[in-house]
């Protein structure tokens, strides 16, 4: 039998662009299995013994996978002995690039037309005949130009190789597999794997029935973080999705934290009836042992620039916007805090208050 029973082939196609001129990713997803991911250790290995598990290449895009599984709350185990689930992974990129011949008329005379004109005139003193000879000419198509452009069209692949790790008195056993079929005009997987991985996260594990088409914007909030690679990084736990206590539609998504400073991930959902949306303000505090701790900055990650708030500004949340808050304070997983907002210098009136948040 084969060695390898589960694939995964991710292709995406990229759109010019959308109505707003953002790029769109767009993919075909075909999924079948039944097993839940969530809770269950994996770890990941290449599934092409031409690839080393060492090599540069396969480490860096094996990191978009691995996020996507985190964000199915799976979790990483690098002790492939401890671990449920065995995941193999392999990719590549077909060149599908053709040369496109168009026509083009070439406009030209292609003849003319003589015309003869005779006139009379009777007079008094005789009677006189006059002719006159009319040339017209004629245009229409005189030949035609056939002129070739290179059309670069790629089949962008990712392929998947998921196993019962724990079983291993038999054949290998299959938990799920997952088919994602696409074009695009890039050949960069650095590039495009993040949007790739993203558009089968719902379905790996999971029962598709049927082909399901996906599209995901560039600027997604999720495939930012899974680009930059948030959710392996060493410092980093995540947190519940945790909403604001008046039930605005805001949510928590993540924590970085480092020796010095806490950054917080916070992402605003467009809801039909909101008018206003969420702001931070310079009174904002990260509440930790009933310490307070100011804010210090907001970061658009996406805009790659820091806001350092004061007492005249103050920062909107929009729709499906990413911010990432900065505070004097470093936590440790299983504490518990809140961050609470007030309206103005005495404190005596709460705009937003994000409460009992847990790492974990």
């Amino acid at each position: 039998m084969k060695k390898i029973l589960l694939v995964l082939a991710l292709v995406v196609s990229a759109v010019a662009a959308n109505a707003r001129g953002v790029d769109i990713y767009e993919a075909e997803i075909q999924s079948f299995g039944n097993y839940d991911m969530e809770g269950k250790k994996f770890y990941v290995i290449s599934a092409n013994p031409n690839i080393s598990n060492k090599d540069l290449e396969f480490l860096d895009y094996k990191d978009y996978i691995t996020q996507c599984l985190i964000l199915k709350k799976a979790i990483l185990c690098e002790n492939s002995d401890s671990a449920d689930v065995c995941v193999l992974f392999d990719y590549g990129v077909v060149d599908n690039s053709y040369v496109a011949n168009t026509a083009i008329p070439i406009w030209g005379i292609t003849g003319s037309t003589a015309v003869t004109t005779t006139s009379s005139y009777v007079g008094r003193y005789g009677s006189f005949t006059s002719s006159t000879n009319v040339s017209t000419l004629t245009t229409g198509v005189k030949g035609i130009l056939n002129a070739s452009k290179n059309v670069e069209k790629y089949c962008r692949v990712v392929n998947l190789y998921a196993y019962d790790n724990k079983d291993r008195t038999g054949d290998p056993i299959m938990l799920w597999k997952t088919n994602i079929l696409s074009e695009g005009g890039s050949r960069d997987l650095q590039e495009v794997i993040p949007y790739i991985a993203y558009s089968g996260i719902q379905y790996m594990g999971k029962q598709s029935n049927g082909i399901k088409h996906r599209t995901v914007n560039h600027d997604n909030v999720n495939t930012y973080f899974i680009k930059n690679k948030y959710y392996i990084t060493d410092n980093l736990y995540l947190v519940h999705s945790n909403k604001e206590e008046h039930n605005l539609p805001i949510e928590i998504l993540s924590i970085l934290q480092d020796t010095e400073y806490c950054r917080i991930n916070i992402k605003a959902k467009y809801v039909q009836g909101y008018f206003s949306y969420p702001k931070f303000k310079y009174q904002t505090y990260l509440v930790y042992k009933n310490i307070k701790h100011p804010i210090q900055a907001v970061y658009r990650p996406t805009k790659s620039h820091y806001n350092y708030l004061n007492e005249s500004m103050t920062l909107d949340i929009t729709n499906n916007n990413l911010i990432q808050m900065q505070f004097p304070v470093n936590l440790q997983k299983g504490d518990t805090f809140d961050i609470i907002s007030y309206y103005n210098k005495k404190e005596t009136k709460v705009y937003l208050h994000f409460k009992d948040i847990v790492v974990e």
